[in-house]
């Protein structure tokens, strides 16, 4: 089954059955966790030659994946929620 089905499902009845509200995090949150994590995985990889090259490796294609999004899942919600 797929991961996407599976999480979608758990999540309604989260929402429907549990009576949880969601909510997203503030920004300023969202932008303090981001500066923290690049903090630790820094302090992480200092030193270490092979977690560096693992690193930049997954820095690189984190890059590609957001290029990726940019034309393919962030357009299709954006034209998703254009009215008719």
């Amino acid at each position: 089954m797929n991961t996407q089905l599976i999480i979608t499902g758990l999540l309604t009845e989260l929402v429907e059955v549990h009576g949880v509200e969601l909510r997203k995090l503030p920004d300023d949150v969202l932008v303090e966790l981001r500066k923290i994590s690049r903090e630790v995985m820094e302090e992480f990889i200092e030193g270490d030659e092979m977690a560096t090259k693992i690193y930049n490796s997954y820095e690189a294609f984190k890059q590609d994946v957001i290029e990726y999004h940019e034309i393919s899942e962030k357009a299709f919600i954006e034209m998703r929620d254009l009215e008719d």
